[in-house]
């Protein structure tokens, strides 16, 4: 019996040992990255460029996000963050050029790479600094690095590089399957020109930038030149250079690892799931992939994929500067956008209080409070319907997006309060909270492609999401998702038909939460628990179920469940399919999740201080609650007033209070969730406590109106 035993331990020993550590295949194929700090799209010319030039007509294009752990991807940053296929920074952070390698033998070692590497895995990324290097070792290859930055991210975790040249070297391109040349000239070139440390904006040196592309294109023709015809070619703009952050150049020729060859198509991956865009760790998968070798699961980049194919080379590499572009052009918005809305919000409010005032509140002046009411719930649908426009063409391109956003804005509102509906207490706002979870809904499943680059939506440039439904869209689309079902449900109860309006609340409540939360879609981590949590709620108090705290228990509980079971059914697909759910759930298997939590929750606690965004929500919350709901001693609330008319109104705006704390206490976004929750509530309940005091003005405080006039 104990010998029984004994063998079925060294067996369930080895078979543990087999599935946490599969072997990792031998090298097969050449491939050479080719890292080009600062390269952008619109540097690319055949005249200028011509070496360039004509590898892009042989070559799968794509815009590539640089962003790693700072708003600036200084060079250092850049090399590391592709040695690790994580985000990851310098130690010390001073955007210098990376350290020259001391030589080794026919290799070299980085300078003071041990204290980067544990920084590396220190951080709340847990990067793994040397993870190329190692990869390829373990699979019996080796690395050749030509440059300093090259060495920096083809080093294994002990810093060395098996050969190396100074830069503008020409080693045997034959004798390792990896190797990465760092051509600098543009880095150079402006820290020659007095480019500062503190990476203060440099004017701008066009002829400079010009002279400097001309030097790095001949060095890259240079190399094209000598490497054997069976290599797969890499050239990436790896970094950026000043504290503007730009989309950089990716582009990729020869063997394609997935089989035939790259030419002619827009790279894409699973990082971003669009076309022609990836990210800076992809790039570490596609080097090691075109070598026959497995990105580890420490990495967290996607294989590329070839895509949309392109007619003509100057076509597509104008398409891609267009999309720097408009990057830039968000980017340049987004603190005018947030301050106006700001404004707005706090003007509305306060100018809504004084309207709410008896001897104030004449029926000319309630009028048009409740047409700029649903003026600015429209606003932020409005902002990621422009985006069916390029308006980022346009010579004055902050004038000409704010102009379409004032039309849209105008359409919604004249469709809001333009039919007769417009008489009801809730229905105006309830089609402006049906459009916008219509579009965002459209939107999600389309690709999410008016969400980037939408003043509300997210940016290529700061990279934290890529599809889905972005964090700044997420609280307006759980607000309006919820609005809208107790809208209609108002309508179905008024028809005595409660239970189907339970059921409306519900359906819409939870197909919003499985578009959101699966990962096929939107891929949110924490939506089963804060959209599903206040779907509930929601749902309870439209049937007039007690909302007791054993029931809100088991509905968190539940909540929960479905958190954990999407982020296993994400985890259980192949590695190169998951998304950052699955990613987390591997972290949680590992035992590596716990720095993910913290950094998360400290982004939460840190986004409290926001000096745009906290204003809308102390503002709005004392807004609702002492000029809406309680105005004065002896004067009864336009909010109350609209709950006897509509009564259904106040379970929408419990259950959007309920899904903007726990998105506030679950996101990393922090304070953005309730901030972008209220945007679009407040101005809702405003409209519709206005109408309820013009019904009670008409009526003269008789009973209720006919159910056409307060439905």
């Amino acid at each position: 019996m104990a010998a029984r035993l004994i063998i079925a331990m060294v067996f369930a020993t080895l078979w543990a040992a087999l599935l946490a550590a599969p072997a990792q295949a031998a090298t097969h194929g050449r491939v050479v990255l080719i890292g080009v700090p600062s390269l952008r799209w619109s540097d690319i010319s055949a005249q200028n460029t011509p070496a360039l030039w004509q590898l892009a007509q042989r070559s799968s294009l794509a815009s590539m996000s640089v962003r790693t752990m700072g708003t600036t991807t200084c060079p250092e940053d850049g090399w590391v963050s592709v040695s690790a296929s994580n985000h990851a920074a310098a130690v010390p952070h001073n955007c210098d050029l990376p350290p020259e390698p001391l030589p080794a033998g026919p290799g070299a070692t980085v300078p003071g790479y041990a204290a980067w590497s544990k920084a590396g895995m220190d951080s709340s990324f847990t990067s793994h600094i040397g993870l190329i290097g190692d990869t390829v070792h373990a699979a019996g290859g080796c690395t050749t690095a030509v440059g300093a930055g090259a060495a920096l991210a083809l080093a294994d975790s002990a810093g060395h590089v098996d050969n190396y040249l100074p830069a503008g070297g020409r080693p045997d391109w034959h004798q390792c399957p990896v190797a990465a040349v760092d051509v600098d000239d543009i880095v150079r070139a402006y820290i020659n020109a007095g480019i500062t440390r503190d990476q203060r904006e440099l004017p701008r040196y066009d002829g400079l930038r010009r002279t400097a592309l001309k030097i790095a294109d001949q060095h890259i023709g240079a190399v094209l030149a000598a490497l054997p015809h069976d290599t797969t070619v890499i050239v990436a703009g790896v970094t950026d250079l000043t504290i503007r952050p730009h989309l950089r150049v990716v582009m990729a020729a020869g063997p394609d690892p997935r089989g035939g060859s790259y030419g002619t198509t827009f790279l894409g991956s699973n990082s971003t799931r669009r076309n022609a865009l990836v990210t800076l760790p992809d790039l570490t998968s596609a080097t090691l992939a075109a070598a026959g070798v497995t990105l580890p699961r420490e990495g967290i980049g996607h294989l590329w994929s070839q895509g949309d194919h392109w007619s003509g080379v100057a076509g597509a590499v104008a398409s891609l500067s267009d999309a720097d572009r408009a990057a830039q052009a968000i980017r340049d918005l987004m603190a005018p956008f947030y301050t106006v809305v700001v404004t707005v919000q706090l003007l509305l409010y306060a100018t809504a209080t004084f309207a709410l005032r008896r001897r104030s509140g004449t029926p000319r002046v309630l009028a048009v409070t409740r047409v700029v009411a649903i003026i600015a719930a429209a606003l932020p649908i409005s902002s990621i319907v422009a985006n069916l426009i390029p308006w980022w063409q346009a010579s004055a391109p902050v004038p000409v997006l704010l102009t379409i956003i004032a039309v849209i804005d105008a359409a919604i509102t004249a469709v809001a309060l333009g039919g007769p509906w417009r008489r009801s207490v809730l229905m105006p706002g309830t089609i402006v909270a049906a459009i916008t979870a219509a579009a965002i809904t459209i939107d999600v499943f389309t690709g999410a492609t008016l969400q980037m680059n939408s003043p509300t939506g997210y940016s290529p440039l700061v990279a934290g999401r890529f599809y889905g439904v972005g964090n700044i869209v997420f609280p307006v689309y759980c607000s309006s998702v919820l609005l809208t079902a107790v809208g209609l449900a108002h309508l179905l109860i008024r028809r005595n038909r409660r239970r189907e309006a339970v059921a409306v609340v519900l359906a819409l409540g939870l197909s919003a939460t499985l578009i959101d939360m699966l990962p096929y879609l939107g891929a949110d981590f924490d939506t089963g628990f804060v959209l599903g949590t206040g779907t509930a709620i929601t749902a309870l108090i439209v049937a007039r179920q007690r909302v007791t705290a054993w029931r809100v228990l088991g509905i968190g509980v539940l909540g929960i469940c479905a958190v954990v079971a999407n982020m296993f059914l994400d985890y259980s697909r192949p590695t190169d399919k998951q998304t950052h759910i699955g990613r987390f759930g591997d972290q949680v298997v590992h035992g590596e999740a716990w720095p993910v939590i913290t950094r998360k929750f400290d982004e939460m606690l840190n986004s409290v201080g926001n000096p745009t965004l906290t204003p809308i929500v102390l503002a709005a919350l004392l807004f609702v609650a002492f000029a809406l709901y309680r105005p004065g001693r002896y004067q009864v609330g336009g909010l109350q007033l609209a709950y006897d008319r509509a009564p259904e109104l106040r379970a929408g705006l419990v259950g959007v209070l309920v899904t903007a704390f726990l998105g506030f206490a679950t996101n990393d976004s922090g304070v953005v969730i309730p901030a972008l929750a209220l945007v679009l509530t407040a101005p809702i309940a405003l409209a519709a406590s206005v109408r309820a005091l013009q019904l009670r003005s008409t009526s003269n405080g008789a009973p209720l109106p006919t159910p056409v006039e307060a439905r």
